[in-house]
C-alpha cells in the first residue's frame, strides 16, 4: 500500500508542463489526504489513483511527442559537447558510417563502441536526457504553448 502512495506521490510531483493547475491542486490533497491513512483498502487507493491517471496520460503524450521533437532536433547539442575528445569523435564516425542518436538508446550500436567507451557514452546520454527535459519543459512553457 506504501509503494502505491509512493508512486501515486511520484506521479503528482513529475507532473508534465502545462498541466491544469486545478486538477493538480486536487491531485495535492488527495496525496497529503493519503499519506497518514491505512485504513483505506489498496483498491480505493488504486482507484483514486487511476482516476487521475487518466488526467495525466494525454499531457504526458503530449510532452513525449515535443521530447521526441526536441530529440530529433537538438539532442546532438545536448550530447557532443559532453564527450571526450576521444569519445566524440568515435560519435562522429558512428555518425558518419550511417549510426543515429536513436540509435544509442536501441543498444545496435554496441559493438561500435568499446566497452569504456558505452560507459562514458551512458552517463552523457542520461546527461543529455536531463538537459533536454529542462529545455523542452522550458520551451512547451514559452512559444510551444499554442501548440
Amino acid at each position: 500500500m506504501r509503494s502505491t502512495i509512493q508512486i501515486f506521490k511520484y506521479s503528482y510531483e513529475h507532473l508534465p508542463p502545462l498541466f491544469p493547475a486545478d486538477i493538480a491542486l486536487r491531485m495535492k490533497a488527495e496525496v497529503e489526504s493519503l499519506r497518514g491513512r491505512s485504513d483505506l483498502p489498496l483498491e480505493k487507493i488504486e482507484d483514486i489513483m487511476i482516476g487521475y491517471g487518466y488526467e495525466i496520460w494525454p499531457w504526458n503524450q503530449a510532452y513525449k511527442e515535443f521530447f521526441s521533437v526536441a530529440e530529433t532536433r537538438m539532442g546532438e547539442h545536448f550530447l557532443v559537447p559532453r564527450l571526450s575528445d576521444s569519445l566524440k569523435e568515435r560519435y562522429l564516425d558512428f555518425i558518419h558510417f550511417g549510426g543515429t542518436l536513436k540509435d544509442l538508446h536501441s543498444g545496435r550500436p554496441a559493438q561500435f563502441f568499446s566497452l569504456e567507451e558505452r560507459n562514458e557514452l551512458c552517463g552523457r546520454l542520461v546527461e543529455m536526457q536531463l538537459g533536454l527535459k529542462d529545455y523542452v519543459a522550458r520551451e512547451v512553457q514559452s512559444f510551444g504553448r499554442g501548440k
